[in-house]
């Protein structure tokens, strides 16, 4: 399968925590967030699958995605919720109170649990973040995959254009994926989630757009996005494992990427 306009840059990158030169700070405390909250209910996403539109769009993550139906979904979905945002502003307009976040901080999906953004749980990890990478960097999603769960393609050209990482943690690696349609190629590749890693990839507004989704199988996942400046590669360099054994820095290396089966 092939993409229109495909690009030759690379625009993935998946990189252990214990890879990035100073990341410690900020890998302690994504770890100290990868947790169950207390109070949720996991019977909630037990019948998840008997909802026929949840399957549906969870198998449509084992192959590649169809980019013209995926767009007009896209589309819709972002018109929606331009709806729905006028709305509150209309009752706010009318003295009416504005929804609120449960008590307890977080909301329940059709297949997920999501935090909202930004939260005073997320902040700490937010001011290491910032440290590492010398600015601000807005978060992007702070959310908890049940076993079963998944987010379906998307390209997110509505909610942040730019360069993104993603901070991984998993219960049990290899049970769970995040995969994307290589700009490049148009092959579907399929990255099997490792606990402690980072996901940096690059959205866009135009072609070629940057598909991407993921898959829990049989683990729990969590997962904390924030926005990246452009130079990001200049401040990431890759080490060794073996103290004392640096490699080359992101922006110089062919090496960088770290991929999985292509499908």
């Amino acid at each position: 399968m092939s993409v229109s306009g495909a690009s030759r840059e690379e625009r993935f990158f998946a990189i252990p925590f214990d890879e990035i030169a100073g990341f410690e700070e900020v890998a302690e405390r994504a770890r100290s967030l990868a947790t169950l909250p207390q109070g949720l209910d996991l019977d909630h996403f037990a019948n998840a699958d008997e909802d026929s539109t949840i399957a549906r769009n969870r198998k449509r993550l084992l192959r590649p995605p169809d980019v013209e139906r995926m767009s007009f979904l896209e589309r819709r979905t972002h018109a929606d919720k331009q709806l729905k945002r006028r709305v509150e502003r209309a009752r706010r307009a009318r003295g009416r109170p504005a929804r609120r976040t449960p008590e307890h901080g977080w909301r329940i999906g059709p297949v997920n649990l999501i935090y909202p953004n930004p939260s005073p749980r997320i902040q700490p990890l937010r001011d290491s973040v910032d440290r590492f990478f010398s600015c601000e960097c807005p978060c992007l999603g702070d959310q908890l995959y049940p076993p079963g769960a998944f987010r379906g393609w998307h390209s997110d050209r509505y909610n942040y254009i730019g360069w993104v990482v993603f901070l991984v943690e998993v219960a049990e690696p290899g049970r769970s994926s995040f995969r994307y349609l290589d700009p490049r190629t148009g092959d579907m590749v399929v990255v099997p989630d490792r606990n402690d890693v980072a996901y940096f990839f690059r959205t866009s507004s135009g072609e070629p757009l940057f598909w991407h989704g993921v898959l829990c199988e049989r683990t729990f996942r969590w997962s904390q996005g924030f926005a990246l400046p452009d130079d990001w590669k200049q401040r990431v360099v890759r080490v060794r494992r073996a103290a004392g054994d640096h490699a080359p820095s992101v922006a110089n290396s062919d090496r960088a990427r770290r991929g999985g089966a292509r499908e």
